[in-house]
């Protein structure tokens, strides 16, 4: 039985992908669900902490930029206040309307929070991914709002 040289490095090519690449895709995958879930998770957390206590103190904000912080991606994140506005509609009753308003820090009952968190990079296993297997991976951006109560 005689043994290619054709025959061996097709061989050596096929494990390398099924047992690096493979898996580097696979890694990737998991780490993108699990930071999507942490972001998630504290996205909410963090607007819960806002509406319970109708204000926005330092160490909230520190608390989730750490929490960004901690990922594999990159993320970044907008706070929009959004102010509860009545008046009159001239005919006897009021109208409610929200207006977008830049104090970040105290809110009042009825004012609308809204928090966009935008993945900015990749992680490694990502990017190892991408350049390996032609991989090409969507960005979630995650929106989420609470009324202050």
């Amino acid at each position: 039985m005689k043994s290619s040289i054709v025959g061996t490095t097709i061989t050596i090519i096929v494990l390398f992908v099924n047992l690096v690449v493979a898996s580097i895709y696979h890694l990737s995958l998991i780490t993108w669900r699990d930071d999507l879930t942490k972001v998630q998770t504290e996205t909410r957390g963090y607007i819960d902490k806002i509406i319970d206590t109708s204000t926005n103190p330092d160490n909230y904000v520190e608390d989730y930029n750490l929490a960004l912080a901690s990922c594999s991606n990159t993320f970044t994140y907008t706070l929009e206040h959004y102010a509860r506005v009545t008046n009159p509609d001239g005919k006897g009753g009021t109208v409610t309307t929200w207006q977008v308003t830049n104090d970040l820090s105290n809110f009042s009952k009825g004012d609308i929070v809204k928090i966009t968190v935008i993945q900015k990079s990749y992680n490694i296993f990502q990017k190892i991914s991408q350049s390996l297997l032609g991989m090409n991976y969507v960005n979630k951006d995650i929106v989420m709002s609470a009324m202050v109560r």
